[in-house]
């Protein structure tokens, strides 16, 4: 699943936050300047008034401007240049309104002017700040590992065109040249890591979000190579070479300033990740303290029982091939396997059921009579998934998504199979609300993963947690 990049204004909606509050600050201070910096503006309400209206209209310049046009990229002097240009425009937008209005009189004119001139100073402080921030920083902790399928005419201007952009967010994690000869083993330090026939084995066994593929020569477009990527669900840019019968949503957007065909089995809005992520991250902050609680309560009745570890790690297969570690609790004795032999060698092919199962923490047989333990409570409630709650809130799972393959399971994947790893995997989805989750094959379970991507949305998600709580009850 592919995540649309923002367009126009909204997608610099963090400097004009930013610059709405550097306006307030300016404000407040002026004010302050003016009437005594143990007065506060928000006091009066005419002044509240005034506020509001700033940040209206500057949230409306840099909106019908669009002030923040190329900001990552804009130099000092043409930061400072539109910095100028958005406070003059606050200024004038702020003396129409209170003339209009007939308010002007009772504004001070020091607190309007004052307001203007801090604003523009602080605004392009914070401006240029905030950038250092973003590339030196949070852009480093966003990158998007790409693979760039190119030719050797233009391979290496593709290279650097992609890297002096680094507001783009991309590693280029290996390169694949379609008229290579195998003698190449980097070019422009990004290495040669495949030729185009294995590169699908590539992206099956490295962590690869998005393919790239950017060529001189319409001959050397690799058809095979995109139908397999697809049939991976892996996301797919191509620089404005169509191919008919394209499978999934398509869309045209840029990469690095080149217009691209981006070609994903699913295109999700910017506006529904926010709100399934937000979801996850409340979800999860609540499961954790959960887990915490119940291993609190239950930790040491299960280490009595069992001395162990409390805490299971189970490596699991994430989004785009990530690894990482699945927790749980653990509900059974350390020789679970051993037990269950010594069970069937006394009772043979008698039904066990949960409340027989000798391998749960605390399930005993005394005199004939079986005696359930915490183990089997906690599977009945479920409590063993808590932990889960970690991952969610780590962004490594969600609340619904496909199921987490282990990495033995991954290994033995085929090309098909790896759309399963287009989004991260949940602690339901589709396959457990079917209900028949502990009988369905590995295709069937993959169909559902599948679908699932294929018609995500936040309706779908709801649907499904409604419906696997309703299962276990």
């Amino acid at each position: 699943m592919y995540r649309r990049s923002l367009e126009g204004w909204s997608k610099h909606w963090d400097f004009i936050l930013l610059d709405t509050i550097c306006l307030q600050i300016a404000f407040i201070t002026a004010y302050a300047y003016r009437f005594g910096f143990n007065r506060f503006a928000y006091s009066r309400e005419y002044y509240r008034e005034i506020g509001l209206l700033l940040c209206v209209i500057g949230i409306f310049v840099a909106m019908f401007f669009n002030t923040m046009k190329h900001v990552l990229r804009r130099g000092i002097a043409e930061e400072f240049r539109m910095t100028l240009f958005q406070s003059a425009m606050v200024f004038a937008g702020s003396v129409v309104c209170l003339f209009s209005t007939k308010e002007a009189d009772n504004v001070s004119r020091i607190v309007l002017h004052a307001t203007v001139v801090i604003y523009a100073f602080i605004s392009f402080a914070f401006r240029l700040l905030y950038k250092y921030i973003l590339n030196n920083y949070i852009f480093l902790g966003k990158r998007r590992n790409m693979l760039l399928v190119s030719d050797k005419a233009i391979a290496e201007k593709m290279v650097n065109r992609i890297n002096s952009h680094p507001e783009e967010c991309i590693n280029i994690n290996g390169l694949v040249l379609v008229d290579g000869d195998g003698s190449e083993t980097e070019v422009a330090g990004v290495p040669v890591v495949s030729n185009i026939e294995d590169a699908p084995d590539y992206i099956m066994t490295q962590w690869i979000d998005e393919v790239y593929i950017a060529v001189g020569d319409h001959d050397h477009i690799p058809e095979d190579f995109i139908s397999e990527c697809e049939e991976m669900a892996v996301t797919i840019h191509q620089r404005l070479i169509i191919r008919e019968k394209m499978r999934g949503y398509q869309l045209i957007e840029r990469i690095a300033k080149e217009p691209v065909i981006t070609n994903s089995i699913n295109i999700a809005r910017t506006w529904e990740l926010f709100i399934k992520r937000v979801i996850d991250i409340v979800a999860g902050l609540f499961m954790s303290l959960a887990a915490l609680l119940v291993m609190l309560v239950a930790g040491s009745m299960i280490k009595k029982e069992s001395p162990g570890p409390l805490l299971l790690k189970h490596e699991r297969i994430g989004q785009n091939g990530k690894k990482f570690n699945m927790y749980t609790m653990r509900l059974m004795y350390l020789d679970a396997d051993q037990r269950l032999s010594e069970w069937k060698e006394k009772h043979g092919d008698e039904p066990m059921g949960l409340s027989k199962d000798p391998r749960f923490i605390g399930n005993k047989e005394v005199d004939g009579e079986y005696k359930t333990g915490i183990g089997v409570f906690m599977r009945r409630w479920s409590l063993q998934v808590l932990p889960k709650g970690f991952n969610v809130f780590l962004g490594q799972m969600s609340l619904v998504g496909t199921r987490a393959p282990s990495v033995q399971e991954w290994e033995e994947y085929e090309h098909r199979h790896r759309a399963r790893l287009a989004c991260k995997p949940g602690i339901t989805g589709l396959w457990q609300a079917s209900g028949k989750s502990k009988e369905m094959s590995f295709e069937e379970a993959t169909e559902l993963d599948t679908e699932y991507i294929t018609n995500w949305n936040l309706g779908l998600d709801w649907k499904i947690m409604f419906k696997t709580m309703s299962l276990r009850h």
